[in-house]
C-alpha cells in the first residue's frame, strides 16, 4: 500500500514531508489540491494509474482506467491535528481547483473545473487533436462540504486554466479568470454570472497569469503568451483584469509552443 506524500516546503532547500494519506487502492490521478485556513482539501477521482503497465508501455494515457462505480472522494486534512475527514460525491475529474475557503458555517466550500468522465484525456491525445479536434474544456462547479457535499453549476461557458487574485485564496472571493474554449480570456463573476472576454481572431492564448497591482480584487493584469497564426509569431499580451482590454502587447524573438503553466516573478 502507497500513500500521497503532502511536503511543507519553506524554501526549494528546506522540505519536508507534512502529512502522508494512505491509498489503499491504486493511485488515484492528481493533477492539484487546495487549502483552506484550517484544512488541506484533497480530492481523488475514479480515474487510476495502472503502474506497472506504464513501466512497459510507450504512452501513458492507455494505461489510465476509469472506473464509474467508484465515487470521487473529497479529502479534508486538519492542518493543526491532521485528522481526516472524508466526503463522497458522484464521480468526476478535475484538473484544477480553483479556490477553496472555510465558511462561516463551518463547511468549507471548494470551486473545481470538472469533467464527468476522462474523455477529457481522449480529446487532448495526438491522434485526436491531428484530426483538427477542439478540446471542450471543463464545466465550473461549486462544492460545499459538510457531512455530504452539495454542488451547483453557474451557467458559464466552458474553461480551463482558472486563476484568482492571490490575495483572495483562502478566503470568499468574487472573480475567477481562465481561458475560454474560443481561444479567448475570460473573467468569471461568481455573483452576477457575468461573463467578460479578450480575443483576438486567428490568435491563440495559454493560460492567464494574475499580477496584483493592490488587494482590490480585479485590481491586477493578465499576462498570457500568445500565439498569433497569422503572422506565426508568440507576443505576451498585458489584459486588464477590470476591463478585459489589451493594456500592452510584446512580440518574442522566438515561436513558443502552447504552455500550460506559469508564474509571476517579481524579482529575479
Amino acid at each position: 500500500m502507497g500513500s500521497y506524500d503532502f511536503i511543507r516546503m519553506a524554501s526549494y532547500e528546506d522540505r519536508e514531508v507534512f502529512f502522508q494519506l494512505p491509498a489503499p487502492e491504486s493511485f488515484s490521478y492528481i493533477h492539484s489540491f487546495s487549502m483552506t485556513r484550517t484544512y488541506l482539501v484533497f480530492v481523488t477521482y475514479p480515474l487510476s494509474w495502472n503502474v506497472s503497465s506504464i513501466l512497459f508501455s510507450p504512452a501513458i494515457l492507455p494505461n489510465l482506467y476509469w472506473r464509474n462505480d467508484v465515487p470521487t472522494r473529497i479529502h479534508l486534512v486538519h492542518r493543526v491535528t491532521k485528522k481526516v475527514r472524508v466526503v463522497e460525491t458522484n464521480p468526476i475529474f478535475s484538473f484544477h481547483h480553483v479556490n477553496a475557503y472555510d465558511g462561516e458555517d463551518g463547511k468549507v466550500h471548494l470551486d473545481m473545473i470538472v469533467y464527468p468522465n476522462k474523455t477529457c484525456f481522449d480529446e487532448l491525445s495526438l491522434s485526436s487533436l491531428r484530426h483538427g479536434n477542439v478540446f471542450s474544456g471543463g464545466t465550473f462547479r461549486r462544492y460545499v462540504v459538510g457531512d455530504k457535499a452539495v454542488w451547483n453549476e453557474p451557467a458559464f461557458p466552458r474553461v480551463e486554466m482558472p486563476q484568482i487574485h492571490p490575495a483572495f485564496r483562502y478566503r470568499p472571493y468574487r472573480y475567477a479568470y481562465g481561458m475560454g474554449v474560443n481561444n479567448n480570456l475570460v473573467r468569471l463573476d461568481l455573483d452576477t454570472h457575468a461573463v467578460m472576454e479578450w480575443r483576438e481572431p486567428h490568435h491563440f492564448p495559454t493560460e492567464p497569469v494574475f499580477v496584483a497591482l493592490s488587494e482590490k480584487e480585479t485590481d491586477g493584469v493578465l499576462v498570457s503568451v500568445v500565439y498569433d497564426s497569422l503572422q506565426n509569431q508568440t507576443y505576451l499580451v498585458v489584459v486588464n483584469a477590470t476591463t478585459m482590454k489589451s493594456m500592452a502587447i510584446m512580440y518574442l524573438a522566438v515561436v513558443i509552443p502552447f504552455t500550460c503553466h506559469g508564474f509571476f516573478q517579481e524579482k529575479i
